[in-house]
């Protein structure tokens, strides 16, 4: 297993970022802007499987408020065509309505040109804003997002920020 000393400098400046209102939140590369835009609400998120499926469950519970929505996956995990399904599934949950903005985290070292039509579609039918990252997944880097606290998200600017 990993430890956090063992992880990248940009994991550990990520870990600075969230710990200090010192340290802004940097993009580890540039981010595929897909749709810009900004996007204000509650960070939360995950592994996009796990959290497609948390939304039928009754274990899962959110309230009536804005949520900008993170979400990751790996291709020797989920080919692009199920990343299709598991964000079609999420789109017919009432939780959609409140989804203000949408980041997804590495998913494959090669460049795929399906999971970012897939991603820009997305956005472009609920009229959010859309960023592809290497940021957080399951790639080299780890940012850490603070699920469940309030901020904001700038594709145009390629940030996040959240409030203390």
């Amino acid at each position: 297993p990993h430890t956090l000393l063992e992880e990248d400098s940009y994991t550990l400046e990520q870990f600075d970022a969230l710990t200090s209102d010192h340290v802004p939140y940097r993009a580890a590369e540039p981010w595929t802007v897909l749709v810009p835009g900004t996007a204000h609400g509650e960070f939360t998120g995950g592994y996009l499987r796990n959290f497609a499926l948390m939304l039928g469950c009754k274990y899962f519970t959110y309230k009536q408020k804005p949520y900008i929505l993170f979400l990751e996956d790996h291709e020797q995990f989920t080919e692009v065509g199920g990343v299709a399904e598991y964000l079609e599934f999420i789109a017919q949950t009432p939780f959609m309505s409140q989804v203000t903005g949408l980041l997804f985290g590495h998913y494959s070292d090669a460049g795929q040109p399906d999971l970012l039509g897939i991603l820009e579609r997305f956005g472009r039918r609920f009229s959010i804003p859309v960023a592809y990252c290497h940021d957080f997944g399951h790639g080299a880097h780890h940012a850490i997002i603070p699920i469940g606290m309030d901020g904001e998200l700038d594709t145009k600017r390629q940030q996040l920020v959240w409030n203390y």
